[in-house]
């Protein structure tokens, strides 16, 4: 933990800084707003105040910690098929781990979501059910919503996603159910996420699982869950095209 905590903070020495020079940059791009001034406009004008802030402040703190192209460099194979470097391999192991650890504090979901971790065929998984139901109430919503949630392949969970997809549920009248996959490079490679969509959609469409129809599935997600997503979509449509049962969900957002 202490050394998690100083590889950490050994990245955030440029992020204050750059997150007050960004936070200047939207003041002084809405004090242009307010003034008309259009030649020192720089950013959309149909960003609110709160909007271009947040961005700006965000975008200054990625920046701080951002990893520098030789640490990347570094980790790219050999003839040997070894990595140059595996001192930074492990530096930026550690690095992952640091930031996953950060992001388990996430950001609450929508006021009266329920929020219940299940099992789907040995997968971690979440549901937020809106109005403070259970996931398997009768009174819950029928639609399910399946979300694989964005960070790159690398980053993210439930947590940091849950007031986007609590949101999602709400206005969409659905359960949602989020699937947490392995995460590359330590808990694994795109076909053990690829399995863990497969199995996880099984598991919500089977009688002894989700038990829901298929009829009432809606299939999404962001950045790399979308990703996901569709090529969970593609092997469910191939699986027909080759004369198999009907697997195919309702519909898909990416």
């Amino acid at each position: 933990m202490v050394r998690l905590l100083g590889v950490t903070l050994s990245r955030y020495t440029g992020s204050g800084a750059a997150m007050l020079r960004n936070g200047g940059a939207a003041v002084r791009h809405h004090a242009a707003v307010a003034r008309g001034d259009t030649d020192a406009v720089t950013r959309p004008l149909s960003w609110s105040p709160l909007m271009t802030l947040g961005v700006e402040l965000l975008s200054g703190f990625l920046e701080g910690i951002a990893i520098e192209d030789a640490e990347v460099a570094a980790l790219r194979p050999r003839d040997d098929g070894e990595t140059s470097d595996s001192k930074s391999a492990e530096r930026l192991l550690t690095y992952l781990r640091s930031l996953r650890a950060m992001m388990a504090v996430g950001v609450p979901p929508l006021p009266g979501t329920r929020v219940q971790r299940v099992t789907a065929d040995d997968i971690p998984a979440v549901w937020l059910t809106p109005n403070a139901r259970s996931w398997k109430s009768p009174r819950a919503p029928r639609r399910v919503l399946l979300w694989f949630h964005g960070g790159a392949f690398v980053l993210c969970n439930t947590a940091t996603h849950a007031r986007l997809m609590s949101s999602m549920g709400v206005a969409g009248d659905a359960r949602v159910l989020s699937v947490e996959y392995p995460l590359a490079p330590d808990q694994g490679v795109y076909e053990d996420m690829a399995d863990a969509a497969d199995r996880a959609y099984a598991w919500l469409v089977s009688e002894r699982g989700g038990n829901v129809d298929r009829k009432d599935v809606v299939v999404g997600g962001d950045s790399a869950g979308g990703h996901l997503a569709l090529a969970l979509a593609q092997r469910l449509a191939a699986s027909e095209a080759d004369g198999g049962a009907r697997a195919s969900p309702a519909g898909l957002v990416l």
